[in-house]
């Protein structure tokens, strides 16, 4: 259980074949493809989506069971890490929205070295206020499962690897 008001997961085929980045097939789509497949949802609306994770085909993973399904041992450290992460995290609410952006980013609990890091991606990855603040709500949750109070560069790099803007749009790496 993951506590929110509203939660929305969603997939998506990396391209209209849905064969890009894989190594099985080759992908048959062309640039002006591409670029229409990542245009069909906006821009806004993909900045809001806090975390995008690239997932393969599962083409390659083992059917004898190895690499598959986790061990009951690691659902159980998961199972501790989320609540360990709940401990952590309660009676810390998001700062007033009329607070500058500063003011909020610093309520995050981030290391000199983390705003570092958050500052260096912020033009290259074209990050948003909205993508700005979301990155910290994840790296401070990546910090919260790790069991720190403050959220390191480590941290921030880790969230920014689940935006959208590091997958270049939404697919894996083209080529």
């Amino acid at each position: 259980r993951v506590p929110a008001a509203f939660q929305l997961v969603a997939a998506s085929n990396p391209c209209r074949c849905g064969f890009l980045g894989s190594r099985v097939r080759s992908c048959t789509c062309g640039a002006g493809d591409l670029a229409r497949h990542r245009s069909r949802l906006s821009g806004p609306l993909r900045d809001r989506f806090d975390l995008v994770v690239e997932m393969g085909d599962g083409r390659e993973e083992s059917l004898t069971g190895r690499g598959g399904r986790p061990s009951a041992a690691t659902g159980e450290n998961l199972a501790a890490r989320i609540t360990r992460a709940r401990t952590l995290l309660d009676g810390r609410d998001e700062p007033p929205a009329h607070w500058g952006l500063a003011r909020r980013v610093r309520a995050h609990g981030l290391e000199t070295s983390a705003l570092g890091v958050l500052e260096a991606a912020r033009g290259p990855l074209g990050l948003s206020l909205r993508g700005i603040l979301r990155t910290c709500r994840v790296a401070r949750t990546v910090a919260a499962l790790a069991g720190r109070l403050t959220v390191t560069a480590v941290d921030v790099r880790e969230a920014l690897q689940y935006r959208h803007e590091a997958l270049g749009g939404w697919g894996a790496a083209e080529g």
